[in-house]
C-alpha cells in the first residue's frame, strides 16, 4: 500500500487555531497542506468540512464533497451556532491523485454571540467600588507601597502619619519599572 503524499496541517477557524470566545455565527475555515517529502507540489482536488457538537460529528454542518482547490475562507453555513458551546471541525481533502487525508483535531468555542449586557447573566465589573478609588487609598495600599522601597517612602511623601500610611500633601514620584514578581 502506497503512503499518501500530503497531510492537512494548521486548520484555522476565523484565522485562529482552536479559538475561544468566537462571536461569529458564520466562522470561516481554512487549512494548509504539507507534502510528506517537503516539496511544494501539492494540488488539492476536493474537500469536505464537517462541523459537529462531538468530535468527528456533522450535526451542525456538512459541506458535502466540494470539487475545488480552495482551502481558505470556507464559510460554515450549517445550523445556527449556540453561545458558549464547543464545536469540532473535521477537514477531509483529496489531491489530484485521489489520495485522501483527514484532520479532526480542530475545534472552537463560541462566546456570548451577543453584544447585549443581558448576555453576561448579571455579571458585574471586577474592581473596587468607586468610593474607594481616591489618592489616599491608592497610595496607601500595600500593593502600591510595595513599589516604593521602604527607605525612600519618607522622601517621597510629605505629610502626617495615619495608621502606618503617609497622607501626601505633595508627590513627586520617579517611577521605576517593576513586575509583580519583584514585589514578592
Amino acid at each position: 500500500m502506497k503512503n499518501k503524499k500530503f497531510t492537512i496541517k494548521h486548520v484555522y477557524i476565523d484565522h485562529l487555531e482552536n479559538p475561544l470566545g468566537l462571536d461569529n455565527l458564520s466562522p470561516t475555515i481554512s487549512w494548509k497542506l504539507m507534502a510528506e517529502d517537503g516539496s511544494k507540489d501539492i494540488r488539492q482536488k476536493a474537500y469536505q468540512v464537517l462541523v459537529g457538537s462531538k468530535k468527528g460529528g456533522a450535526d451542525i454542518w456538512d459541506s458535502g464533497i466540494q470539487e475545488s482547490d480552495c482551502s481558505t475562507g470556507i464559510t460554515c453555513e450549517g445550523e445556527t451556532l449556540r453561545a458558549k458551546t464547543v464545536y469540532y471541525v473535521t477537514v477531509k481533502v483529496w489531491n489530484v491523485e485521489n489520495e485522501q487525508d483527514i484532520n479532526g483535531d480542530a475545534w472552537f468555542e463560541t462566546g456570548f454571540l451577543s453584544s447585549s449586557q443581558k448576555a453576561w447573566g448579571g455579571a458585574g465589573w471586577i474592581g473596587a467600588p468607586e468610593k474607594y478609588l481616591n489618592a489616599r487609598t491608592l497610595l496607601c495600599s500595600p500593593v502600591i507601597l510595595n513599589f516604593v522601597p521602604a527607605a525612600e517612602r519618607r522622601e517621597l511623601f510629605s505629610g502626617q502619619m495615619m495608621k502606618d500610611c503617609w497622607i501626601p500633601e505633595k508627590i513627586s514620584l520617579k517611577l521605576q519599572e517593576k513586575t509583580i514578581s519583584d514585589m514578592y
